[in-house]
């Protein structure tokens, strides 16, 4: 799963806020500048590349720079390339002024690119220049907690979930349409008899048995997953079945300790599980080499009946795409599988308040303080308008009633209804996501619950049967931990081994490619800590304990 950042600039008129009800009320003036601030930007393309060649053809970037009388340089990626291109910019040490970036995912964590001088520390700048993005974290704590460093510095300014449910986006979902055609699955007790893993391998087996193919011909994958093991974030994501113990393939906790999932006994019982299910022909035989272009070709293929899937991304795209040639498709989510009948899932994939996604001003901007006013500006009220629903009038428009619209510090009267620009968009009938996107930001300052209200406004995806299947109390989840300049590069070579090694055998134990007994197992489990997992658990408990502590 992939994820980014933000732009910068300096404010040359007036920076205005909307008041209670919807007024403006302007903020203090900016010295004039005799043309606009040139910055240079990058961020990943993701949705705007399926309608435009670069960000500057995006018609919020465009009233962005026109509102702040600012000049962008955008530098993004090749689709497929992001990696590459990153690690290259880093090699190369050719950086713009603002670098977005998903912060959890790069080696050593923000502080490694802070101590490398790639990244500023940003707590100055914002006290100094940032006054929106202070009150934002003065009303989401949570985020300011998790985008700083256990020693109070601030790296980025975050991309922020403005309430509980954008962090759980993602989870386990089925085809409903299908399910109802299996009478011996008991649709009607949909989902209270998909709760177990009992119970899911008893419909897993009862739709494959159901002899459906999808359009090609070919016949249904009962679960389509991933684990390819990039960065171990597509075995985390994929092993939402390893979360009925607890455990994924990478860190999880428990009572305030770090437990590394595949040197855990439970982890056994789930390989055993997965080889049983792969045998059996539940578990996609090409688990191992899917990606995400041949997971979407397989469901679009309409020939898979279970995955784990994002809201939007999966959910809503494969809906719009696939419900027009069939009107019976449905999508349904289900809840993170348990062992026992009753149990309470622990695990679950979550974000949080902030999912790792922010805006970092790096050593190469001359103008910091034209780069924090910009980046500021998403966290004003004006900024948060236009970051979430575009142009008034273009892209949305107030509908009046008794809706009240929370901003960032104030509140406007009526709801921010997308336009048929958007809505019925005849160049992208059939993906509403895209249809958003491209006339929207997807990343900003902070998600408001109307976008998320618009695009995912399925019957089937709303209120406890919806998206609340995936909202648990998630109590084993490994928080946002980060490791100082010492412990990254010690822990980075560790881990790479161990994870790498433990990738490689789970496919093997799964796969049938290495037999799972007592022998191989205990082969397994000690060559893990002969690569020193002892010492990686001491790193993380110490990181976890610093995170514990943060104010």
């Amino acid at each position: 799963m992939k994820r980014m950042i933000f732009g910068l600039v300096i404010l040359t008129a007036l920076t205005f806020s909307l008041a209670a009800g919807g007024g403006r009320q302007a903020q203090p003036q900016q010295p004039a500048q005799s043309g606009p601030v040139k910055l240079s930007y990058y961020e990943e393309m993701r949705y705007a590349s399926q309608g435009m060649s670069s960000r500057s053809e995006h018609p919020i970037w465009k009233e962005l720079q026109k509102r702040l009388n600012i000049e962008i340089d955008f530098r993004s990626p090749q689709v497929g390339n992001e990696r590459e291109t990153f690690n290259l910019m880093m090699a190369s040490r050719d950086f713009p002024d603002i670098l977005t970036y998903s912060w959890y995912t790069v080696a050593g964590g923000p502080g490694q690119y802070i101590a490398d001088n790639v990244i500023i520390k940003l707590n100055e700048p914002i006290d100094k220049w940032a006054p929106d993005v202070k009150k934002a974290f003065a009303k989401y704590p949570q985020a300011r907690r998790e985008a700083t460093m256990d020693d109070g510095t601030l790296y980025c300014f975050p991309q922020i979930y403005s309430n509980e449910a954008f962090g759980f986006w993602f989870g386990p979902l089925i085809r409903r349409d299908l399910l109802d055609k299996v009478p011996s699955a008991n649709p009607a007790q949909f989902p209270g008899n998909m709760e177990t893993l009992e119970e899911w391998e008893r419909i897993l087996t009862a739709v494959k048995n159901a002899g459906f193919t999808g359009d090609s011909g070919r016949p249904l994958i009962p679960l389509c997953l991933m684990f390819s093991g990039e960065d171990g974030e597509d075995f985390v994501i994929s092993g939402f079945i390893s979360g009925a113990w607890g455990i994924h393939h990478r860190f999880t906790q428990e009572n305030g300790r770090p437990v590394y999932g595949p040197a855990d006994p439970r982890f056994r019982e789930y390989m055993v599980l997965m080889n049983r299910w792969y045998q059996n022909g539940l578990l996609d035989a090409e688990f191992a080499a899917n990606d995400w272009d041949t997971h979407d070709e397989k469901f679009l293929d309409n020939r898979v009946f279970a995955i784990a899937g994002a809201m939007g991304g999966h959910f809503t795209s494969y809906t719009t795409l696939l419900r027009p040639k069939n009107p019976d498709f449905k999508m349904a989510t289900t809840k993170y599988p348990v062992l026992r009948k009753g149990d309470q899932p622990v695990l679950a994939y979550y974000a949080g308040s902030y999912p790792g996604i922010g805006a970092a001003i790096t050593t190469a901007c001359k103008n910091v303080e034209a780069a924090a006013r910009l980046l500021n500006y998403d966290y004003s009220d004006e900024g948060f308008i236009l970051a979430n629903f575009g142009i008034e009038g273009q892209t949305f428009n107030w509908e009046p009633g008794n809706y009240v619209t929370q901003l960032v510090t104030g509140t406007h009267a009526g709801y921010p209804r997308y336009t048929d620009q958007i809505l019925n968009n005849p160049n992208y009938p059939k993906d509403i996501v895209t249809a958003i996107l491209l006339r929207v930001r997807d990343h900003i300052g902070i998600k408001a619950p109307e976008f998320l209200e618009q695009r995912d406004s399925l019957p089937e995806q709303v209120g406890p049967l919806g998206r609340g299947q995936w909202m648990i109390d998630n109590k084993n989840w490994m928080p946002a931990v980060t490791a100082t300049q010492d412990e990254s590069a010690e822990l980075g070579r560790i881990m790479n081994d161990i994870n790498t090694y433990a990738d490689e055998m789970f496919v093997k134990f799964v796969t049938g490619a290495e037999p799972l007994n007592d022998s191989t197992y205990n082969t397994y489990i000690q060559t893990i800590r002969r690569m020193d997992l002892d010492r990686a658990l001491q790193i993380v408990t110490a990181q976890l304990d610093r995170y514990n502590k943060r104010p």
